[in-house]
Parts: structure tokens; C-alpha cells; sequence
């Protein structure tokens, strides 16, 4: 995201004090540790038989272990990050940028990047899932074999480790330092009696411009992909779930009319009975095509909440794509900040909402959620 400094504040740089700030630096080693003690976590919570682990270190395990099966940790981090985004605004507001730290800038380098890292990692997350399960349908007696406990863990640590990688050339570009700026006493009013001070500001390279287009560009594109797999892998498994509940009726309509057979129906009763206690095949087949409309009802909320909630964000990347005034410093900056304001609540909107719909249609979902509070159904 470019930057640009503000009118009223007429800076002339006089020079910079320090090196870019540890403050990116301490977020980035968290991030990692967290990453890195998740993965420990889950590996030893399959291997905790062969580990003398303690009970409360096993525990600790299991729990971080059912955060990632629940696929809620990129979740966690964008709640996280925009709660401190949240903080970096109220701040702002009180001190009206006079105070030794630049809160509008810290907001980008700290939250908002990473924020947004977290973001297209949950969206890429999504489109798996979403494939995944176009996968159970179209090939359900070899899904299993295809997507693996394991492959889906290591699909999780690539997607982490690519997203790290990608935005390296971000902060290799800019940053936050300790500089010395003029700041006027009164805002508004550039020729107005000025203080000498240091601030916590963000310094940008000489390449700075090409690396942003760059960037923007590639996550304009990497939101396509990732909205047109959602999309077209939840109609296919929606047109799939449909048309295998009309063939099923049909099969039943034509060739289970007659009355209740050892052929037509399913026992009740226990082997050790000689009375078999049927259901008729036709209350059958209608009870599994409930179950495959529940199923397609679950895939297309999902697919919607999707799309809808990351829509604002891919209109208001390809506008700062194509408009340079649409950025801090710019003349649209309102207009940007409110367009943004639109889309971190939509986000935070389906960040919350996947993990009530999973929760409510998936009974292995809630099974591992409950158990993370010691809860039994």
C-alpha cells in the first residue's frame, strides 16, 4: 500500500535516526513462533505416546493441535491484527499525529500487512476446502487417499511459509524509523510556527513505487483465482448433490414401488432375532437426499460468504491499482479510508461467519470445538 505524507504537516526531513524499526521486527519473530509452536504442538500430539510429555503439556498440545484441524488460526491472527489496527486509529485520533510515534503508519507496516497476509492465507485456505470437497463428491472413494491429515497440515505450512516469502520485497522496501521531522503547531496552517521532534515514521526506497504496482497487481490476481475456484467448485458440488438426489428419487420411484422385500428394505432388528423390523427403501432414499441438500446448503453459504464478504476487498485493491489518488496522501485519502473501513468489517464478518456455519452443520466441527473447553455434548 503506497503512502504519502499528509498536507498539513509541510515535513522536511532533516534525517534518519534509526535503523527500521524493531517494532516490525518483534511482530514478524511472534508470527513465526506462533506458527512453529502450532506445528510442534501437532506433531507431538500424534507422536505424545513416544514423548514423556506431562499431562498439561499434552493437554496444551491437543488444544493448539484442534485449532488448526478447526482451521481457525488465520481467524485468531486477522481478529487479532484488527483489533490493533482498531487501537492504531483511536490513537491516532488523540494525539493528531504530534505525538513521537506516527499511529497512521505504524497501522500499515505493524497491522495492516499482516492483516492482509492473513487474509488471502484464510481465502487461499478456503478455495482448498472448497476443492477439497469438490474432490469427496466427484471422487469419493479416492478423496481419502488424495487429501491426507498430513497433506492438508503441509498444505497449512506452505501456505504460511509462501505468503512470508511474498511479502519480504514489502518490507524490504519500507519500513518504520526513528526520523526527525517539523511538524506545524497548528494543523491546516503550514506556515504557522513549527517543532523540531522525532517521530516513529515510515521511510519508503527508491523502488518503492514499482514494488507496490507489483504487489497490487499480483493480489488483484490472486483474488481472482482464488473467487473463481470458490465459485466454480461449489456450483459443481452443488449441481453434483442435485443431480445425484434426482437420479437417487427416480431410481426409487421406478424400481421400489412394490411392497416391502428382503431386497427393497433395512433391517432394524439384531442378527440374534429371527423378526426383521424394516423400513421401506422409499423413506430411505428420501432421508439421504435431505442429507445431500443439507450438504450442497452448507457449501453454497459458504461460497457466498466468501465471495460477498471479499468483494469490497477486490474493488477497492483494483481501484488503488488504477487511481494514485486513491491512498493516504492522496486527494480521495476519506474516500479510501472509508472504502477500507467497508471491507476490514466485511472480512471480519466472514471470518466470524465461517466458524458459526461450520459450527452448526458439522458435528466432527463441534465435537473438536467442545473438546478444546472440556466440553462433551
Amino acid at each position: 500500500m503506497r503512502t504519502h505524507h499528509k498536507n498539513y504537516e509541510s515535513i522536511n526531513r532533516v534525517g534518519v535516526v534509526a535503523a527500521p524499526a524493531v517494532v516490525v521486527v518483534v511482530v514478524v519473530v511472534v508470527v513465526v513462533v506462533v506458527v512453529v509452536v502450532v506445528v510442534v504442538a501437532v506433531v507431538f500430539s500424534y507422536l505424545s505416546s513416544s514423548f514423556p510429555f506431562t499431562s498439561a503439556a499434552l493437554s496444551l498440545a491437543r488444544r493448539l493441535s484442534s485449532v488448526v484441524m478447526l482451521n481457525e488460526h488465520d481467524d485468531f491472527f486477522i481478529s487479532l491484527l484488527t483489533f490493533g489496527m482498531g487501537m492504531c486509529s483511536v490513537l491516532e485520533f488523540a494525539n493528531a499525529s504530534k505525538g513521537t510515534i506516527y499511529w497512521d503508519h505504524v497501522f500499515i507496516v505493524v497491522f495492516a500487512w499482516p492483516r492482509y497476509m492473513m487474509q488471502q492465507i484464510s481465502l487461499g485456505l478456503t478455495a482448498f476446502i472448497t476443492f477439497s470437497r469438490a474432490l469427496s463428491v466427484l471422487r469419493p472413494f479416492k478423496v481419502k487417499q488424495i487429501v491426507t491429515r498430513k497433506r492438508a497440515l503441509g498444505i497449512v505450512c506452505i501456505f504460511y511459509a509462501l505468503f512470508g516469502i511474498c511479502y519480504v520485497p514489502a518490507y524490504s522496501t519500507a519500513g518504520l524509523s526513528w526520523q526527525i521531522v517539523n511538524i506545524p503547531s497548528m494543523p491546516g496552517e503550514e506556515h504557522s510556527n513549527q517543532t523540531k521532534t522525532i517521530q516513529l515514521r515510515m521511510w519508503e526506497s527508491s523502488n518503492r513505487q514499482a514494488v507496490h504496482m507489483a504487489i497490487s497487481i499480483y493480489n488483484t490476481a490472486y483474488l481472482f483465482v482464488c473467487y473463481s475456484l470458490v465459485t466454480t467448485c461449489s456450483v459443481g458440488i452443488v449441481c453434483s448433490l442435485t443431480r445425484s438426489s434426482i437420479i437417487q428419487r427416480a431410481q426409487i420411484a421406478l424400481g421400489h414401488e412394490s411392497k416391502c422385500s428382503n431386497l427393497n428394505c433395512i433391517s432394524t432388528g439384531s442378527d440374534t432375532q429371527t423378526h426383521r423390523s424394516s423400513v421401506p427403501a422409499r423413506e430411505v432414499g428420501f432421508y439421504l437426499s435431505n442429507k445431500t441438500r443439507r450438504a450442497a446448503r452448507v457449501v453454497t453459504l459458504v461460497a457466498v460468504l466468501c465471495v460477498a464478504c471479499n468483494f469490497p476487498a477486490i474493488v477497492a485493491i483494483s481501484t488503488m491499482l488504477f487511481d494514485s489518488q486513491f491512498s493516504i496522501g492522496g486527494t480521495r485519502e476519506h474516500v479510501m479510508r472509508a472504502a477500507f473501513s467497508v471491507v476490514y468489517f466485511s472480512e471480519a464478518i466472514s471470518a466470524a461467519g465461517n466458524m458459526l456455519i461450520y459450527l452448526r452443520s458439522s458435528s466432527r466441527y463441534r465435537k473438536t470445538f467442545h473438546s478444546m473447553f472440556q466440553r462433551n455434548e
